[in-house]
């Protein structure tokens, strides 16, 4: 099983970062925006951006943190190998904990990854609150390989699942995280033992901005080497939900 966080390495927020609210969540963290945007157009969301070692069949959870006025309708598209799907949850019903999206077949490599936007389908739905928080990875017996980490999405935030080593630590000795910055260089932050430090400058000198899977040691498995992940263009602009 793999956990990916909503703010680690491949956490990409898309729109206004100031209409992202931070609250308390799964690994003690999550963001919540407003639902104002009629479909198919959406502005604030996330995208996490995927790869995977090995081909196969995965269960997909998300984690809903427990707020109040939480949206009945929200719609995380699934894109996993050359298909997507919608998975549509009732957020209200499931605050407080995890909520299942489906099982997908996803290909081996990147290019992959689950999108949750701000945008509505029933005006009932407008101005309630969309929760953006973790996504559980399970390996289906015999689709995918064991649940030893090795198999599923990398992530190089915190909270590691059932097998995180102590839930009182946000982090685990070794881990480290990198993000992308506008003149293409990146920056790292690492884990002094239990805790995050703090981001390192950007190495050319440019601002934050956009995501990346890389290597992480963890105690379920081998450090896996990813690749930066693109910047992702136009932030802050509307976007097609199509797209």
């Amino acid at each position: 099983m793999t956990v990916v966080e909503e703010d680690g390495a491949c956490g990409c927020p898309t729109g206004d970062s100031g209409d992202l609210h931070d609250t308390n969540g799964h690994g003690e963290h999550a963001w919540w925006t407003e639902v104002d945007v009629a479909e198919p157009d959406y502005s604030e969301g996330l995208n996490w951006m995927l790869r995977f070692d090995a081909a196969g069949d995965y269960v997909v959870h998300a984690w809903v943190p427990n707020l109040d006025d939480l949206t009945t309708r929200a719609r995380y598209k699934v894109f996993f190998g050359d298909e997507s799907d919608y998975a549509i949850v009732d957020q209200s019903a499931g605050a407080g904990g995890w909520v299942r999206l489906g099982t997908f077949h996803f290909a081996a490599g990147g290019d992959q990854w689950v999108r949750l936007g701000d945008n509505y389908d029933e005006s009932a739905d407008r101005g309630r609150k969309l929760a953006l928080d973790a996504l559980r990875f399970e390996p289906v017996s015999g689709g995918g390989g064991d649940d030893t980490g090795g198999v599923g999405p990398v992530d190089t935030g915190s909270g590691g699942g059932d097998d995180w080593p102590d839930e009182d630590c946000a982090c685990e000795p070794g881990e480290t995280r990198t993000m992308l910055c506008t003149d293409g260089g990146s920056r790292t932050k690492e884990c002094d033992g239990c805790d995050w430090g703090d981001w390192s400058p950007c190495e050319g000198g440019g601002e934050p901005g956009g995501c990346a899977c890389s290597a992480a040691t963890s105690s379920a498995g081998p450090a896996a080497l990813l690749g930066l992940l693109p910047l992702l263009a136009g932030v802050g602009a509307r976007r097609r939900e199509s797209a």
